[in-house]
């Protein structure tokens, strides 16, 4: 809806609303039809206010948008992270989905891991790589971080442990669905999209 059209749909309803004697009454002819009109232009300013959903690349050369991935399992010891495991290439390069900065060490099965921050407030925990990038670095959308370690089989074989965290656009104590329930089991499928959710948080 353009901005002529909201405009018009204001003076019409104002225009309805002079037209009654008396006070606000909800089946009145002219409230009926004003307050339709005047739902229509919240609607709409509601619809051009709605939290944009981050635009999100690939987190491995030649992979699809995180934006498409379900999440699957738990972090260990990290709430309200829940993952995705991808990649299963040793040497694969591991690519930064947004413009991030890296924020904190970690390690994962002996190999290296660590946390970043992307420009959309989500907080992302990248696992099992060979080496992490050192703290306050700024990666652009696409760019290599880092590549997957070469882990045995014991250790779950090579792959990136791709863990999000959005709880400044959920809101504080909020995660994403993993699993088939929405909270597990881990390592189970069903749970929406990272996309789809990020959409139904945006039209809430």
């Amino acid at each position: 809806m353009t901005d002529k059209q909201r405009l018009a749909k204001l003076l019409k309803a104002e225009e309805l609303l002079k037209q009654t004697t008396r006070g606000y009454t909800p089946n009145g002819v002219h409230w009926r039809k004003a307050m339709a009109l005047i739902d229509e232009v919240e609607e709409s300013l509601r619809a051009d206010q709605a939290p944009p959903i981050p635009n999100l690349g690939p987190v491995t050369k030649g992979g699809k948008s995180l934006l498409l991935f379900s999440l699957t399992h738990k972090t260990d010891k990290l709430p309200l992270y829940p993952a995705a495991d991808t990649g299963w290439v040793a040497g694969l390069e591991v690519l930064a989905p947004e413009k991030l900065a890296v924020t904190k060490q970690s390690s994962a099965q002996g190999a290296d891991a660590f946390y970043a921050r992307g420009d959309s407030g989500l907080d992302y925990w990248f696992g099992h790589i060979a080496q992490a990038p050192p703290n306050g670095s700024i990666f652009a959308k696409g760019a290599v971080v880092g590549k997957i370690a070469r882990l045995t089989k014991a250790q779950g074989g090579p792959h990136l442990h791709m863990a999000v965290n959005a709880e400044a656009l959920l809101g504080k104590g909020e995660q994403l669905l993993y699993g088939r329930t929405g909270f597990g089991p881990d390592y189970t499928v069903g749970a929406p999209a990272i996309g789809a959710q990020l959409r139904q948080w945006a039209a809430d």
